[in-house]
C-alpha cells in the first residue's frame, strides 16, 4: 500500500516537471451588434403602406420616399414607392434596376425573386462586400414600383463575416417591406 502511495507522489512530481505547451491566445472574435427588436409598425409610403421595424427612425422628405435609420448600427433604407402607368412600368422598372447595378458595382451578388401573397414581383439582391449591402425592388406589374437600398456606411467590406449578422438583419427586413406591401 506504502508503496503505491509512493509511486502515485512520484508519477505526480514528475508529471508537473514535465515540459507544458506554451499557451496560445484564443483567436480574436468578432463583435455581436445588438440587433433591433423584430416588433414592427406600419408606415405609409406613396400610395402604399408596408411595415418597417419599429426600432428605427423614420423621415419621409418626400411623400414617394422613406429615410429609415438604425443608428445602433450605422445604417439606413432609402425606399421610394414610384405611382405609373402600365405603359411606363417597364420603363420605371429598368430605371430602379439599373439604379440597383450601379450600386453594387463589381461586387458579387446573389439574388432571391417571388411573389407576395400581395401579387407583387419582387427581389432582393444581397452583395456582402458593397456598401449597399441589401437592395430590393418590388412591382404589382401595373401601377407602382416601390426599390430600396440599405446603407451601410463604414462596412468592413474586406471581412464581410464580421457584418454577417447585421446584413441578415436587413434581408430580413427587406423581406418584411416587401412582403407586407400593400395599395391604399
Amino acid at each position: 500500500m506504502k508503496a503505491a502511495i509512493v509511486i502515485s507522489a512520484l508519477i505526480a512530481c514528475v508529471s508537473a516537471c514535465a515540459p507544458q505547451p506554451e499557451a496560445v491566445p484564443r483567436a480574436t472574435a468578432y463583435p455581436r451588434p445588438a440587433l433591433p427588436d423584430t416588433a414592427s409598425t406600419t408606415t405609409q409610403i406613396g400610395s402604399i403602406t408596408t411595415r418597417i421595424c419599429a426600432q428605427a427612425i423614420v423621415a419621409q422628405p418626400r411623400p414617394d420616399w422613406l429615410s429609415v435609420s438604425f443608428p445602433t448600427l450605422n445604417a439606413s433604407i432609402h425606399i421610394t414607392a414610384t405611382d405609373t402607368t402600365t405603359q411606363a412600368l417597364q420603363q420605371v422598372k429598368a430605371n430602379r434596376m439599373q439604379r440597383l447595378l450601379l450600386n453594387i458595382g463589381s461586387a458579387t451578388s446573389s439574388n432571391r425573386e417571388f411573389t407576395t401573397a400581395n401579387g407583387f414581383d419582387a427581389i432582393i439582391t444581397t452583395a456582402p462586400h458593397s456598401p449597399t449591402p441589401v437592395q430590393f425592388l418590388a412591382t404589382d406589374q401595373s401601377t407602382i414600383v416601390v426599390s430600396g437600398a440599405v446603407y451601410i456606411p463604414e462596412a468592413n467590406i474586406a471581412a464581410p463575416d464580421s457584418i454577417a449578422p447585421v446584413i441578415q438583419f436587413f434581408e430580413h427586413e427587406a423581406l418584411r417591406i416587401i412582403t407586407s406591401i400593400r395599395h391604399d
